[in-house]
């Protein structure tokens, strides 16, 4: 490369270093082409971290594979950039997609490193059937003499935990570890979280203990969601002190996770006095301590009175707009003994229920609203949220313990199976 085409690339990567929104990026898009840069494998790697990192990955796709691009020019660093931001994104079928494009690699005569497995174990993880892509990627490892490495090994126990009867090879993997780190043990009690054994979890974490290895927030917070699935209020308390003795960072997701904890085991009154000093706070915050004050019986405090009171008025609303549309509550899923009206009002007190009402109420029109949930989605809820969408025109997107969940216009990505 001459120097006036050395001067173009630096120019055009310092102009991606600075874009901060899409309008941004698409301008630094349309300096690249102007400058002939659109098959320069490190400007478009840039390019393509740049859009995952605006939430703008089909930008990336888009240029890549245009009819003016180059693809046999690519290297296998660009490739893995693809195949990572894909992996991580929420769009619909970015998984296949990430899995496409490392057929696509090998296809071209790139060989694949240890950086590009972790990836493309991380997509297997998200796609409608993790149980035949998994193994095939894990078989693919193997071959390219990557299958000992301990970040591939780590990538492997979450990849499986995610497969329906996965389990026990997740298990296979871990056990067969020489060394393990965190994330090793985060990996594995995470998928016993996912697969609703949270006392094999918990007891995992007490071998963690005794291993020596020191958690970090990732395990805390999948231990703190079995504390919560269990009612295991003295383990809560003991997990949060130990969060404060190890000065382990609370961050937003581990508060949410232990407020989730102590609300559902019963410590009402230690989940508020938590959600008061939260300095950050967010609908899963909000949702955690409404839900728990809900569930155990619980009037709520001066502070939450107001969105206490206009989240389950939103819910109502919610009920009476779904059933105008044509929504039919799937009262199954409510094994109690009481009658169908009670059932019905039963049905309306699930978490994703609550955590939608308030997001309506908390969001814009039109934005797009994000749930997680550590359990299965059930049946009515499922049901429920097309509706929403439909009804109240969002796009709503639901991480449950198998897989995303991407509702739109009545419809959602996993077609009814899940």
């Amino acid at each position: 490369m001459n120097r006036g085409g050395r001067a173009a690339e630096q120019a055009c990567l310092s102009l991606l270093d600075s874009c901060n929104s899409v309008p941004k990026l698409l301008q630094a898009q349309a300096h690249l082409l102007k400058l002939g840069l659109h098959s320069n494998p490190l400007v478009l790697t840039k390019f393509t971290s740049t859009c995952s990192a605006l939430d703008a990955i089909s930008s990336a796709t888009s240029l890549l594979f245009s009819p003016l691009s180059s693809p046999h020019l690519y290297d296998a660093f660009l490739f893995n950039t693809l195949i990572r931001s894909l992996a991580h994104s929420h769009l619909p079928d970015s998984k296949l997609l990430a899995v496409s494009y490392f057929s696509l690699m090998l296809r071209r005569g790139l060989f694949p490193n240890k950086f590009t497995f972790p990836f493309l174990l991380k997509a297997c993880a998200g796609v409608p059937s993790p149980h035949l892509l998994g193994p095939q990627a894990h078989a693919a490892a193997i071959k390219f003499s990557f299958g000992d490495d301990l970040f591939v090994r780590n990538t492997l126990i979450h990849m499986y935990a995610c497969c329906a009867g996965g389990l026990e090879s997740a298990r296979k993997v871990f056990d067969g570890l020489p060394k393990t780190s965190a994330v090793s043990w985060s990996a594995m009690i995470g998928g016993y979280v996912r697969s609703g054994l949270s006392n094999e979890a918990v007891t995992l974490f007490r071998e963690m203990q005794i291993s020596g290895v020191q958690p970090d927030e990732i395990t805390v917070v999948a231990v703190l969601s079995a504390c919560g699935d269990l009612g295991a209020l003295e383990l809560g308390k003991w997990i949060k002190s130990f969060v404060e003795r190890e000065r382990i960072p609370k961050t937003l997701p581990l508060c949410n996770a232990l407020l989730d904890a102590l609300a559902k085991s019963g410590d009402i009154d230690g989940a508020l006095k938590l959600f008061v000093e939260m300095p950050d706070r967010s609908i899963v915050s909000w949702t955690s301590v409404i839900d728990g004050l809900a569930m155990h019986g619980r009037g709520p405090g001066d502070e939450l009175h107001s969105k206490y009171k206009d989240v389950f008025e939103m819910v109502e609303e919610m009920g009476r707009k779904l059933k105008l549309a044509g929504y039919v509550p799937v009262i199954s899923e409510v094994l109690l003994d009481i009658d169908e009206e009670d059932k019905e009002d039963a049905l309306h007190q699930h978490s994703e229920k609550i955590a939608i009402a308030f997001a309506l109420l908390r969001t814009a029109p039109g934005m797009t609203i994000r749930i997680v949930k550590n359990l299965r989605v059930c049946a009515d809820c499922h049901s429920a949220t097309k509706f929403i969408s439909k009804v109240y025109d969002r796009e709503i997107i639901v991480r449950d313990r198998n897989r995303f969940h991407h509702f739109k216009d009545g419809l959602c990505s996993c077609k009814d199976f899940w």
